[in-house]
């Protein structure tokens, strides 16, 4: 994870100078975000805050992926932001999405592979979860490790659900408090839903989550007969 102490920010997008309210994202760039977080979802019709198609565990998300900015973003974050920078993308899917801390107890993450955490230096989802905990006021409780070596780019959704199943598993160092909890799952992308479905599995059938709820900041369109349910 990189660290910056430079003011003004540097824009994380196109990596110049930032806008004077020191967002981390330069005006230019603010517009084209304002764009893509209003983009419309091509099955409903609807922008991401009101959009109706069905996604695994309610997930939550901030935008539609597959235009070049999202993926821009996404491989931004994959690679390494810094903590104003996850504060800043966690305050936007906050207030898209309207998460509300009244309905959790407590914030969680997809865990990353560990080969690639250690090429990178750092693991997305917990980094992105670490800001979304801090802002909501609740803990961030680690609850799944991950075994499973293979990524999963060219996997199916069956294949997928399949492979997760097998890959994460619930830790059993939870403290007791936070066990039979309402979690928020947090990870960078959901392609085909696949993981966060299995993941919320695995955490309400080890007991550790009584209710599970997902949140990324970017959401594959699936085509209708695509739609997990």
């Amino acid at each position: 994870m990189k660290i910056s102490f430079l003011s003004p920010a540097v824009c994380m997008i196109c990596g110049t100078g930032a806008s004077p309210q020191e967002m981390p994202v330069c005006d230019l760039c603010l517009y084209k975000l304002q764009s893509l977080l209003t983009e419309r979802c091509r099955n409903c019709g609807k922008p991401p805050r009101a959009c109706v198609c069905p996604r695994p565990a309610g997930t939550d998300f901030l935008f539609f992926y597959g235009s070049p900015l999202s993926k821009r973003l996404i491989s931004l974050v994959k690679t390494g932001i810094d903590r104003r920078e996850a504060d800043f993308l966690a305050a936007l899917l906050i207030d898209s999405a309207g998460i509300r801390a009244a309905n959790y107890d407590a914030v969680t993450f997809v865990p990353r592979r560990k080969r690639v955490a250690r090429r990178y230096g750092y693991d997305q989802a917990k980094e992105l979860a670490s800001a979304l905990a801090k802002r909501l006021s609740l803990p961030l409780v680690p609850t799944l490790v991950r075994r499973g070596k293979n990524a999963q780019k060219l996997m199916s959704a069956s294949e997928r659900r399949k492979y997760s199943l097998k890959s994460y598993y619930a830790r059993d160092d939870v403290p007791p408090e936070f066990i039979n909890k309402r979690f928020l799952l947090v990870d960078d992308v959901a392609t085909t839903g696949a993981t966060l479905e299995a993941c919320a599995k695995i955490l309400r059938d080890s007991g550790i989550a009584a209710k599970v709820s997902a949140a990324v900041l970017a959401n594959t369109e699936l085509k209708n007969t695509e739609v997990l349910r």
